[in-house]
C-alpha cells in the first residue's frame, strides 16, 4: 500500500491499487464506526460522499478509488461546481446531525464530471465540532460551524473563486497550488486580492461574511449572536429568526446564491473553434468523411479497447469523445482555458465518462510538499520524501495515451527535447502510445513559423521521424507507423 500524505489526526490514507484504505487511529475507532453507520443507514453516498465500506476485522474504511486531480487543474466551471457542491453538502449533512470540520477543495475529487467528497473524517457530528481544538482555539463563537466558514471556506474556496471570477487565471491557479491547505505558504487572505482593484464580487463576498467575521474577532466583544444575525438581515431583507443555526443557514444561502449567479465560463478562444474552422468535427457514426488520422486512431482504439485513455492536447475533445464511445474512461488534458472548460460543460451535460483537466506538458512532473509536522499523531508519515500534491506522471497513468498534434509544439515551440518528451510519455503509458509526428515541411509549420519560437534551431538533421522513433524505442518495445492527415504527418504507435 502506498501512503498518501495527509494531515488527518484521526487516521491515515493508503492507495491499495483498486481502492483506497483509511486506517483509523485506535482512539477514534468508536466515533468512526458511529459515523460510518450514519453514512450507511442514510445512504450518504447519494449526497456525494465517497462510496465506502467498513471492514469489521481490520477496522479499516475502504473507499472507492477515483483519479486524483487537484483544484489548480480543474476547469473554471469545475471549480465553481466544487464550491457549490461543498456549500450544499453543509446543508444536506445538517439533516442527519452532521457537519464538516473543514472546507477545502482538496477534499473533493471528480468522478468524471461529478464532484465527490473523499475526506471521510472531515465528517463530524454537530455537537462534536466544538471539540476540534485546532479549529476553535481562541475563538468565541457559540456556533463553531461559523469558524469553519471564516478559517476554511473563505481562504481556501471563496477567495480563489473571486480571482477566478476576475478571469485572472494564472493567479487563480497559482493560489490554489502554492497556498493549498497545509502548504508551506499557508492559506490566502483578502490581501491576496490587492491586484483586483474594483472586482464587484470581492466587495460582495466581503460584505456577506463581514458580520460573522466581526462576531468572531478577538478585538471586539459581541454580546450575542443576535448582533451577527442583525447584520446578516441588512445584507438582504431576510426575515428575522434568532439563533445560531439560522445565522449559519442564512450565510450559506447567501454565499451559495452569490456563487451560483456568477458566470465563470472563459471567453471563447481561437483554439476553441480550431476544429470547426478545419471542418474536422466529424460524425462518430458516419466514417465516410473521416481522414486517415481519425480512421487509424479509431482502429487502434477499437482493436485494443483500453479501459482508460489519456488524451494530451485534447482541445475540445473530439478524440476524447471517440475513445469514450468505445467504452474508455478518458482523462482529457489541454492548456487552453476555453477549450477544456467547453469540453467539461459538454461532458457534464451529456453524462460522458470524461475528466477534463487544464495542465501543460511541463506540469506533468510538478509536485508540492506540505508542512513538516512532528506531532506524535503523525508518526510514520514521511513529509520529507512524499509530496502532498503528487506529480501527474504518478496519478494519470493510462492504458493508452494519445498525443496528437502536440509533439512539434513541444519541440519547435517550447524548446523541449525528444528525450524528455518520451521520458514523460513513457511514465504515463501503461501499454500503448499514439503520437503524431509532423514534418518540417508541413503547411502549418511553413505558413505560420511565428508559432514556433525555436524553429530556427532545427533542421532535418536534428528534427526528423527517425530521431523520434529512436527515442521512443528507449521506453517502448515496438512501433508501428501509419498515415495521418495531411501526408506530412504520421502516427507512431508504440507498444510496451
Amino acid at each position: 500500500m502506498i501512503p498518501l500524505i495527509g494531515y488527518d489526526n484521526n487516521g491515515q490514507v493508503f492507495d491499495a491499487g483498486d481502492f483506497i484504505i483509511r486506517k483509523i487511529k485506535s482512539e477514534y475507532i468508536n466515533k468512526a464506526v458511529e459515523l460510518f453507520q450514519i453514512y450507511r443507514d442514510n445512504k450518504l453516498h447519494n449526497y456525494g460522499i465517497v462510496k465506502s465500506q467498513h471492514d469489521e476485522i481490520t477496522n479499516y474504511l475502504i473507499h472507492e478509488k477515483h483519479v486524483i486531480s487537484y483544484p489548480h487543474e480543474w476547469t473554471a466551471n469545475m471549480f465553481k461546481e466544487a464550491v457549490l457542491f461543498h456549500i450544499g453538502l453543509f446543508k444536506e449533512l445538517d439533516k442527519f446531525g452532521l457537519t464538516l470540520k473543514d472546507a477545502v477543495p482538496l477534499n473533493i475529487l471528480f468522478d468524471d464530471c461529478k464532484p465527490v467528497f473523499i475526506d471521510f473524517f472531515s465528517l463530524v457530528k454537530k455537537e462534536n465540532l466544538k471539540d476540534e481544538s485546532w479549529l476553535t482555539s481562541g475563538e468565541c463563537s457559540q456556533d463553531p460551524r461559523l469558524i469553519v466558514i471564516i478559517k476554511m471556506l473563505i481562504p481556501f474556496l471563496l477567495i480563489p473563486f473571486v480571482v477566478l471570477y476576475a478571469k485572472k487565471y494564472n493567479e487563480f491557479r497559482n493560489i490554489l497550488f502554492n497556498k493549498a491547505c497545509n502548504s508551506s505558504l499557508g492559506g490566502t487572505d483578502w490581501s491576496d486580492l490587492a491586484f483586483i482593484n474594483n472586482a464587484p464580487l470581492k466587495i460582495k463576498i466581503k460584505r456577506k461574511v463581514k458580520a460573522v467575521k466581526k462576531c468572531l474577532s478577538r478585538d471586539e466583544i459581541i454580546s450575542s449572536m443576535d448582533d451577527a444575525i442583525i447584520r446578516l438581515k441588512k445584507i438582504k431583507n431576510i426575515a428575522s429568526k434568532k439563533g445560531d443555526d439560522h445565522a449559519f443557514e442564512l450565510l450559506l444561502n447567501e454565499i451559495y446564491m452569490l456563487i451560483n449567479n456568477c458566470d465563470v465560463t472563459p471567453v471563447s478562444s481561437a483554439y476553441a473553434s480550431y476544429y470547426e474552422e478545419k471542418n474536422e468535427i466529424f460524425n462518430f457514426t458516419d466514417k465516410s468523411t473521416w481522414k486517415n488520422k481519425q480512421i487509424n486512431v479509431y482502429r487502434v482504439l477499437e482493436n485494443q479497447r483500453p479501459k482508460q485513455v489519456l488524451d494530451i492536447g485534447s482541445n475540445t475533445g473530439w478524440f476524447s469523445r471517440l475513445a469514450e464511445t468505445l467504452g474508455a474512461r478518458v482523462i482529457a488534458i489541454d492548456v487552453d482555458e476555453s477549450s477544456i472548460d467547453r469540453l467539461y460543460l459538454y461532458s457534464r451535460e451529456n453524462n460522458l465518462r470524461i475528466l477534463p483537466l487544464l495542465m501543460s506538458f511541463q506540469d506533468f512532473n510538478k509536485e508540492l510538499y506540505g508542512l513538516i509536522d512532528e506531532d506524535p499523531v503523525y508518526a510514520g508519515r514521511d513529509f520529507v520524501n512524499n509530496p502532498m500534491l503528487r506529480p501527474a506522471t504518478q496519478r494519470l497513468k493510462s492504458d493508452l495515451v494519445l498525443c496528437l498534434g502536440l509533439l512539434h509544439h513541444l519541440i519547435l515551440g517550447m524548446g523541449d527535447s525528444f528525450c524528455n518528451v518520451f521520458s514523460v510519455l513513457g511514465e504515463l503509458t501503461q501499454k500503448t502510445l499514439i503520437i503524431e509526428f509532423i514534418d518540417l515541411s508541413d503547411p502549418l509549420i511553413r505558413n505560420e513559423p511565428s508559432y514556433f519560437k525555436n524553429l530556427s534551431s532545427y533542421n532535418k538533421n536534428n528534427y526528423n521521424m527517425e530521431i523520434a522513433i529512436a527515442e521512443g524505442l528507449k521506453k517502448f518495445s515496438s512501433i508501428n507507423i501509419t498515415d495521418s492527415h495531411p501526408e506530412t504527418r504520421k502516427l507512431l504507435i508504440f507498444q510496451k
